[in-house]
């Protein structure tokens, strides 16, 4: 007895949905620089921030995962480092004789 499956909706062959005539992928328009057009930069402040970080690349220490893994936050990463400096600077005392 032969089988005759049913075809469902799904499996239907239909015809595809036409394009979209404004593709995302399309040509993006740039000035001579290579900025976007759509990018707006005529109200923006050279500089605004730079007081606020310009010491902060002298002082600035990357530490490795598993280093930093160690610590919660920069204030315990403070704490530890000023009591091993202490520990370091104090002099020792020398033997007698």
């Amino acid at each position: 007895m032969p089988i005759n499956p049913k075809r469902s909706a799904s499996s239907a062959s239909a015809a595809r949905p036409a394009a979209r005539k404004s593709s995302t992928r399309g040509k993006i328009e740039r000035y001579a620089d290579g900025t976007r057009k759509e990018y707006d930069f005529s109200g923006g402040v050279r500089g605004k921030h730079y007081a606020r970080f310009a010491g902060m690349a002298e002082s600035l220490i990357l530490l490795d995962d598993d280093v930093a893994k160690m610590f919660p936050d920069s204030r315990t990463v403070n704490e530890v480092l000023r009591a091993i400096g202490n520990a370091v600077r104090k002099p020792r005392r020398r033997k007698a004789g």
